[in-house]
């Protein structure tokens, strides 16, 4: 009898067993989760650290937002277009943002540019969000990621975006040349001094990217930097932010020119 109950609780729990690795397992497939550990990387917690010394009173810093809480569609667009600007900025976040802490409103935007930033695709991101920010009214510093920085003049930069003065885009950390104590090492940016990318005709530009010309004009509607008036094509302020410019040709005329890596739909 004895042996009995034991071989009978041994198979209830067995059964209790197998029922609770089913449910675990069904659970894992429905929410195919897991942590994806820290919010920062290490070189964007230091940078963080170094921010939060230099940030006045009344001002608080927060990071990963996203580009979609700070920036929004202006009214007035078709909904196609609206459709296709939203979808420009709600995968992308600003690195850090600096806000008024009595009302949570955005300050400036800050992002901490590492060696990835000069791989052409994020080089398009980047010039994107500049300009966006641009025709936003949104102050962006962009700032070098460095092994450390200059308090004073890392200040100096927080200061003035967060009073609205453009900053040339990127700022740049050159390399070191130390001062201060050990620990305290920091390196005063410097301006880039990247030449301004050359600038090709939208034929050029169309047939780069294998359409007609008319097919890449609607592209340039579409993605708003260009806007169609009657039979005529006119510059927006989105598209001048994003590089582009009218020239002139002694022969054809007035003609459209944009940067080689300009982003299209």
């Amino acid at each position: 009898m004895d042996m009995f109950m034991l071989l009978a609780a041994l198979l209830i729990a067995a059964i209790f067993f197998l029922v609770f690795l089913i449910a675990t397992s069904a659970r894992s497939s429905s929410y195919p989760y897991e942590a994806a550990g820290p919010l920062l990387t290490a070189a964007e917690r230091f940078f963080y650290s170094t921010l939060e010394q230099v940030i006045p009173s009344g001002y608080v810093v927060t990071f990963k937002v996203r580009i979609g809480d700070v920036l929004k569609v202006r009214k007035g667009l078709e909904k196609k277009q609206a459709l296709i600007m939203r979808g420009k900025i709600q995968q992308k976040h600003f690195d850090f943002v600096v806000c008024r802490k009595d009302d949570m409103s955005v300050a400036c935007c800050i992002e901490l540019n590492d060696a990835s930033h000069k791989r052409s695709d994020r080089a398009k991101r980047d010039a994107f969000v500049r300009a966006a920010c641009q025709a936003a009214n949104v102050t962006l510093l962009e700032v070098k990621n460095s092994r450390s920085y200059v308090i004073d003049d890392l200040r100096s930069l927080v200061l003035a975006a967060i009073a609205g003065k453009p900053t040339p885009a990127p700022v740049v950390a050159p390399e070191p040349t130390p001062v201060g104590t050990m620990g305290k090492q920091v390196y005063p940016p410097k301006m880039d001094s990247t030449p301004e990318p050359s600038k090709i005709s939208t034929s050029k530009m169309a047939k780069k990217h294998g359409c007609s010309t008319d097919e890449f004009m609607q592209k340039l509607v579409d993605s708003m930097y260009v806007e169609k008036i009657g039979d005529e094509y006119r510059l927006t302020e989105f598209g001048v932010n994003m590089g582009g410019e009218e020239k002139a040709h002694p022969k054809f005329g007035k003609f459209l020119a944009w940067p080689e890596d300009l982003p299209v739909v």
